[in-house]
């Protein structure tokens, strides 16, 4: 019987999997969870670059035991995301971005909120009218002052300053506090609105981590033939995992 749908779904165009043997790259939030043993194995989720909750939401979903802190500084959104996520008591929501200093700084909001990043960082001889003034931390920094040991998933998506955000996180990631770290990268060269993968994964080679897989495949604009950017998930090999599928894991 499974073989006929099996092959009655192929002939479809589709193709299925038991969820518990799903391959690497399909959800990572999913994989996260097979690792470490159980979804609710899972107790600390960082969320840099919340936006409005979208990923708030999926992870309260797909981590029952989970707190999950929300971090989105322009004010605007950051309103937006407090009012998503204001029914769901194990999500805390900060108006903060990180970086590897603790500092102040402008930036300048763009129409769609999905793309402010700190790149967008405005001169200190900017005028005070423009730009809008946000409070950046480093995780080490708010981690220490909210007494968190421990991260198990920090998914950061700051459009192209994710590896700052990383940085900021030096003394966890040289202790193993954090076990998994996801983030928005690219492959191209010359794309400067993404994180480079090979910088990233070269950094968080040093400290231990090694690469997964990727996640959400993002070709660009309508016809473009290169991956523009996706979600790489890494790994701490200082620590043990309950299930790791030796034969999956792509080395860095």
């Amino acid at each position: 019987m499974k073989k006929l749908l099996r092959r009655m779904l192929e002939r479809l165009g589709y193709r299925y999997f038991k969820i518990a043997y799903q391959p690497l790259g399909l959800d990572h939030a999913h994989d996260v969870a097979r690792f470490l043993g159980s979804a609710t194995d899972l107790k600390v989720v960082f969320d840099v670059g919340a936006n409005e909750g979208q990923t708030a939401e999926y992870y309260v979903r797909a981590f029952p035991c989970a707190q999950i802190y929300s971090f989105e500084p322009v004010a605007a959104t950051y309103k937006s995301l407090v009012e998503r996520v204001s029914k769901w008591p194990r999500v805390r929501a900060f108006q903060l971005a990180f970086a590897d200093s603790n500092r102040t700084a402008k930036i300048q909001p763009v129409p769609v909120s999905g793309l402010n990043s700190l790149r967008n960082e405005l001169s200190n001889s900017c005028s005070s009218s423009c730009g809008e003034l946000v409070t950046i931390r480093t995780l080490d920094s708010f981690c220490a002052e909210e007494n968190i040991n421990h991260i198990d998933l920090l998914k950061t998506d700051t459009e192209g300053f994710d590896l700052e955000v990383v940085k900021g996180a030096e003394a966890m990631l040289r202790a193993g506090q954090i076990q998994f770290i996801l983030a928005e990268v690219t492959f191209q060269l010359d794309n400067t609105y993404h994180t480079s993968f090979f910088r990233l994964a070269e950094y968080l080679h040093r400290l231990e981590y090694h690469f997964i897989d990727l996640y959400d495949h993002d070709a660009g604009h309508f016809g473009q033939s290169t991956l523009a950017s996706c979600n790489a998930l890494f790994y701490c090999a200082q620590r043990d995992l309950i299930n790791v599928p030796t034969v999956a894991f792509r080395g860095v």
